[in-house]
């Protein structure tokens, strides 16, 4: 494996546009490319390859699930995890809370990570158009330790320019015994489902159209609605 996942942070982007077919970029804290996350053509699924091309890891939708599931991969297409949202419809439709679960290949529970966006701060981003210094951590399922952190992070933490067509996010390693390479696919996971819609029709009986994900308040893909700052 690359020693691309020996970092303790890592910068991960998306287009802040409308784009049915977004892609992620990794990188470091100085600005440099060490993942490409692309879009598969056929089916919802994504290839993460490193700056020589070689493919490093792949995340696929699971169709067949009781919740939204993703599938996670290393570079030699093996099962290293699976990611899958966690249905509160009280906690969906009161507060915008979304929790997600993080497992190994054994299927053994490994830790949640639950975003939360209070309605008085969503309708407050929507006007202001802001982009809160919002933080969420992975947990242990015990709680008692934090694997990582994760979310949008003031322009201080990080020592290059971004895009400006782009929305980014910090994963920030907090345990070095999780395999860093299934930390960043489970937080490409959960921005891609977190960003599809706050509230999931049937699990909650409405939409609110499209939620910013970790990196702000625009919609890396699937088109108009709400936009909801997190």
């Amino acid at each position: 494996m690359s020693d691309i996942f020996g970092l303790d942070s890592y910068v991960i982007g998306r287009p802040n546009t409308f784009s049915l077919n977004v892609a992620y970029d990794c990188y470091d804290k100085d600005g440099t490319k060490l993942i490409e996350v692309k879009k598969k053509f056929i089916g919802e699924a994504y290839t993460l390859t490193d700056p020589s091309k070689k493919i490093v890891g792949e995340i696929h939708r699971k169709y067949v699930a009781i919740t939204p599931t993703y599938e996670l991969y290393d570079d030699n297409k093996k099962v290293i995890g699976y990611v899958s949202k966690e249905i509160n419809i009280a906690g969906n439709v009161i507060a915008g809370a979304q929790t997600f679960l993080l497992e190994d290949a054994d299927k053994n529970k490994i830790a949640t990570l639950t975003l939360t966006a209070p309605l008085m701060q969503l309708f407050t981003s929507l006007i202001k158009k802001e982009q809160p210094n919002t933080i969420s951590n992975i947990v242990s399922m015990d709680g008692s330790k934090t694997i990582a952190q994760v979310g949008f992070q003031q322009s201080t933490s990080i020592r290059f320019t971004p895009n400006p067509n782009y929305a980014i996010f910090v994963l920030s390693i907090q345990d070095k015994t999780t395999p860093t390479l299934l930390l960043i696919e489970f937080a490409i996971a959960v921005e891609h489902l977190y960003t599809s819609s706050i509230v999931q029709g049937g699990q909650g009986g409405f939409r609110l159209g499209n939620a910013p994900g970790f990196g702000g308040n625009n919609p890396g893909f699937g088109g108009g609605g709400i936009n909801i700052g997190l």
